[in-house]
């Protein structure tokens, strides 16, 4: 019984570590620049076309907004900016939310009310949406618990006060649930891809290099190199199915996180699909220890 006892409250403090033992706040401050910065600039190109995306004389109007929804949808909440004017000026807030959390002001005080403005125009026309959006509605979510005002902030030269260094509870989960974020996301689009017979053959990434419908660039030539692209696919599949693993092991860490921001880079720059490979590429650096942070910020330049 001891034993057991033991091993119960053991248990229970490595869980407790995990969840809630204090993190530095360098390293979610640094994700926190990269990926609301990133965010910012994607959303700039939405602002400029809005009478296009948002208004009721473009893609979607008003009346017909509900119909895009899949059956599941139908009856959640829906709230979005009924009139041009609202839509405008709401979405023009919601830039400068944006900002605002880039340059470390506010923090998760006003992360819930970029949360719900994202939201709101994710369901006033779910025809533009796509899996950048995704990932921007989980980090805001989870930012929205993540004190991350206190490092990196433009209002650390005017506070009078020192800035915290390491993390409460609530942002000590905030973190955490980031990380099993994107590890159950490489997860399941591995499962996922391992449904696939061109993933078991290793011709699934040609089928995708060699389809100018998806890629901007032409790949032909790497038709003389079957093998480099064989190697790739597998590598990608273990890569995603055995992420927990590497990205919560201090000994592979910096090979998973290293080679994520690659793999992203080139998703990014190959498909076309830039915003959502670096967002995702910065998303990583959640798994970056602050004394590496620290010691580049100190090399001169």
């Amino acid at each position: 019984m001891k034993i057991g006892a033991y091993k119960i409250s053991d248990f229970y403090k490595k869980w407790c570590e995990f969840w809630f033992a204090p993190q530095d706040l360098l390293t979610i401050s640094m994700v926190r620049f990269f990926v609301f910065t990133l965010m910012f600039i994607l959303y700039i190109e939405r602002q400029i076309n809005i009478e296009t995306y948002y208004f009721d004389g473009g893609f979607v109007p008003l009346r017909h907004v509900q119909d895009l929804a899949f059956s599941y949808f139908k009856d959640r909440i829906w709230y979005y900016p009924a009139s041009d004017t609202w839509s405008f000026y709401l979405h023009l807030s919601f830039l400068g939310l944006l900002l605002l959390i880039a340059l470390g002001v506010g923090g998760r005080k006003i992360t819930w009310a970029a949360l719900l403005l994202h939201v709101s125009f994710l369901q006033r026309n779910l025809a533009i949406n796509y899996g950048v959006d995704l990932y921007n509605t989980f980090w805001l979510f989870y930012f929205s618990f993540i004190q991350s005002d206190q490092q990196l902030s433009i209002l650390n030269k005017f506070r009078k006060v020192t800035p915290i260094v390491y993390s409460d509870m609530l942002t000590s989960m905030g973190i955490r649930l980031m990380q099993i974020q994107l590890v159950v996301a490489y997860v399941y689009a591995g499962i996922e891809k391992l449904k696939g017979g061109t993933w078991w053959s290793g011709v699934a990434l040609w089928q995708v290099m060699a389809n100018q419908q998806i890629t901007p660039y032409d790949f032909g030539f790497l038709k003389y190199f079957p093998l480099v692209v064989v190697g790739i696919t597998y590598m990608t599949l273990i890569y995603e199915i055995y992420s927990p693993v590497g990205f919560f092991s201090s000994k592979f860490r910096p090979i998973f996180v290293v080679g994520g921001i690659l793999f992203h880079f080139v998703i990014a720059l190959t498909m076309g699909i830039y915003f959502f490979g670096f967002i995702l590429a910065a998303s990583l650096l959640v798994f970056v220890s602050p004394d590496w942070f620290r010691k580049v910020m100190k090399r001169p330049l």
